[in-house]
């Protein structure tokens, strides 16, 4: 993280998520923070915490599609030891106020941050709620009935399933 602030004018909204696959659950996310970046002039952030696992796609990847859903810009943070011993207060008063200046935050249902992960989106609410950030937690999305999930989309590419409508691209 750099130490400078990132885009402070007029705020930012921030989708965040380890966002590998970007599946239609994912892009659920990242369009309620866009939708509510153009709506009030600030920047739309993707904050995509990177693990070093099997990824799905590549970063070029996930930038063109980024891209072609209308994100300003994107902060990718490694899921390092460093990272993973925040406590939820350091999270948001790090990354959220004081790094990203967000104003709004869009995570999915079963969003999870902090030490041991155990922040979950009800801690979030109250963090934000502090710091005067809106937030909107997207309810799972399903397709026939089945959650959309990016462990679903790794069972069905090991399968050789069509995957497409989980994509949705």
């Amino acid at each position: 993280m750099d130490s400078q602030k990132f885009l402070l004018e007029n705020g930012t909204a921030v989708a965040i998520g380890c966002f590998d696959g970007l599946h239609i659950g994912h892009k659920e996310v990242i369009q309620t923070a866009v939708n509510f970046a153009k709506k009030y002039s600030q920047k739309s952030v993707v904050f995509q915490i990177k693990r070093n696992s099997d990824l799905l796609l590549t970063s070029t990847e996930t930038a063109e599609i980024l891209c072609s859903w209308d994100v300003d810009e994107v902060v990718c943070r490694p899921l390092d030891a460093e990272f993973m011993n925040l406590s939820c207060d350091e999270f948001v008063k790090q990354y959220l106020c004081d790094f990203l200046n967000a104003k709004f935050v869009s995570v999915g249902y079963n969003f999870r941050f902090g030490k041991e992960a155990i922040g979950d989106v009800e801690m979030l609410k109250k963090l934000c709620n502090r710091c005067n950030i809106e937030l909107c937690i997207t309810p799972p999305v399903k397709v026939d009935g089945e959650i959309v999930s990016t462990t679903k989309l790794r069972k069905m590419l090991a399968n050789g399933e069509d995957v497409l409508r989980y994509l949705g691209r």
